[in-house]
């Protein structure tokens, strides 16, 4: 599940496994393949998960990391092609798809279009930080 918060699927994959390790689960399936897994069988594979989630997420900070901007057409295509490295496959392998889990995975890195036009640049926000405000003093004493 590529197109899912990765936090949270990386969070719910370790659960799963530790109810494995411990003999608390038995049996895993998907409802995608509906293969049935047992056991080591089933730790493994939700192992190659997360694997598999870190490495893809791995590959999208190396793009977005040397680039102040982003176009979302060259990163879906460098995204895919990571896809394909890593052997992710998924549900719904198509191209409209891919697309939308590119753009979702660029907006969880922290980058916004820039504009509302077609393959706008995208970039991280500048970030404010504004001076503290300091209270009026509330005391009567003369100000030295």
């Amino acid at each position: 599940m590529a197109d899912a918060d990765q936090l949270k699927i990386q969070t719910v994959l370790g659960a799963v496994a530790t109810l494995f390790e411990e003999k608390k689960a038995s049996i895993l399936t998907d409802g995608h393949t509906f293969t049935v897994r047992r056991g080591p069988e089933a730790v493994a594979h939700l192992e190659g998960l997360l694997e598999q989630g870190t490495a893809l997420q791995e590959a999208a900070l190396r793009l977005t990391t040397d680039n102040q901007q982003v176009r979302p057409r060259t990163f879906t295509t460098h995204y895919t092609q990571a896809l394909s490295d890593l052997g992710i496959g998924g549900a719904n392998p198509n191209p409209v798809f891919t697309a939308m889990m590119a753009l979702n995975q660029i907006h969880e890195l922290g980058l916004r279009p820039e504009s509302d036009d077609l393959d706008t640049p995208w970039s991280r926000p500048t970030l404010h930080n504004p001076a503290p405000r300091v209270p009026p003093r509330t005391d009567s004493r003369p100000r030295h």
